[in-house]
Parts: C-alpha cells; sequence; structure tokens
C-alpha cells in the first residue's frame, strides 16, 4: 500500500513489514533492519542468527485449561518456518493470518495504511482456538527498535509519566520491560506478583535513532 506519506511492504522471508518514509526513504520495520554491508558474525566466523522473537511480528501466550500448561509461540519458528501463514490484500493493507499449528490457534494481523503511519490490530471475534486458548498476544514487538550503541538514540517506554532507555551496550544480560496498559484479565488466575513499579499513565512508547523517531500508540 502507498500514499502520499508512506509505503507498506510485506517481507515474505519472515513475514515482517516494512513503512518507508516516501520523502526521506528511512525505513522502520517490525524486524531490525541491519544495514551493514556484511553480515554479522561470531568469534568463529559463523553468521550470527536473530532470536526467534526479534524475527517474529507476533508472540503469543497460550493456555491449555485441560492441563493448566502455559506456552508462548513466535510467528517466525512457529508458522513462518513451517509455512503455515496466509495473506489477504484489503484496501490499504494487508490481513496476515498466522497458524500456529503446535498451539492449534490461528491469529488475524491486520496492517492498514493512514496519513499518520500504518495501524496494526487483532479483531478477537476472529481468532480461532482448540484446547488452548490464548492469553496474550505481542504485536510488532520490535518495531520501535534501535540497534546498541547508536549515536543520540533512546528507547521510550511509559512507566510512570516516561522513562528513557540508552541504547548502550553495558553487559551481555538484556533488559527488558513490560507491562499491563488496561489493566489484567480477572479471568486468568495469578498467585503472584512480586515486583515494583510504577503504573502507567500513558499508552504511548518510541524509539529515537539518530534524528529519526518513531512512535507507537496503543488505542485498545
Amino acid at each position: 500500500a502507498t500514499n502520499s506519506k508512506y509505503s507498506l511492504e510485506l517481507d515474505k522471508m519472515n513475514m515482517s513489514l516494512v513503512l518507508t518514509d516516501v520523502k526521506t526513504k528511512e525505513k522502520w520495520s517490525t524486524t531490525p533492519i541491519d544495514d551493514s554491508a556484511e553480515p554479522a558474525v561470531d568469534e568463529f566466523g559463523m553468521p550470527i542468527q536473530k532470536h526467534p522473537r526479534v524475527e517474529s511480528i507476533l508472540a503469543v501466550e497460550c493456555k491449555n485449561f485441560e492441563n493448566d500448561e502455559v506456552n508462548t509461540y513466535f510467528s517466525y519458528t512457529d508458522a513462518v518456518m513451517g509455512g503455515s501463514v496466509t495473506h489477504e490484500v484489503i484496501n490499504n493493507g494487508i490481513v496476515l493470518k498466522f497458524y500456529f499449528a503446535e498451539a492449534g490457534v490461528m491469529i488475524p494481523l491486520e496492517c492498514t495504511l493512514n496519513d499518520n503511519g500504518v495501524r496494526l490490530s487483532v479483531n478477537p471475534a476472529k481468532i480461532e482456538e482448540s484446547a488452548n486458548k490464548v492469553l496474550s498476544i505481542t504485536i510488532a514487538p520490535f518495531f520501535c527498535g534501535v540497534k546498541n550503541d547508536t549515536k543520540d538514540s533512546y528507547l521510550f517506554v511509559p512507566s510512570g509519566s516516561g522513562a528513557l532507555v540508552a541504547t548502550d551496550s553495558k553487559s551481555e544480560q538484556g533488559d527488558s520491560f513490560s507491562a499491563q496498559v488496561y489493566g489484567y484479565d480477572p479471568a486468568i488466575d495469578e498467585i503472584a506478583s512480586i515486583s515494583t513499579k510504577e503504573p502507567i499513565r500513558l499508552n504511548v512508547f518510541g524509539a529515537k535513532m539518530g534524528d529519526k523517531a518513531l512512535c507507537a500508540i496503543i488505542d485498545s
């Protein structure tokens, strides 16, 4: 899809989306783009493979209520690699249907281009389930991503009134941030939650990379 400001493309290698600014040619992808001339290699000269979570546009947490087992599935390894994805072009965008065979669920992701960017959404009524029931869906977790050690860059997370996270590489152990925007689902039993954190007061997050930036808004 294309309009006066942006173009939206589908990369069928991992079913990721690429949003391009028509004027500046700046690209943002649901899988971080490596613009280096040579592929990254490890100390033995072998190509470094991205983590399945980084390659995935969806992460789906499911619970089997017959045995109370909870598992997380990634769209890249649990749907794309098995060829279990279909796509349908719609007005101003595309619908991707991810079939998670092991989980027995299908998640439809609708992606539409608008004047401000791209809207990604899942209609819960169109989800297909089996013995496994969907607990949560993470949509495009790395769309607002920045490569480590990028100059004059940071991530923005909505903890409290907002917090900035540096992209400096300080250790091999990565940091992660996750929080509920609209509260927990009362239908899901939670045995314990031991943590100290600020409530989310802004339903937005984003990334700044040099003089470019991307902001995401959670609207439901």
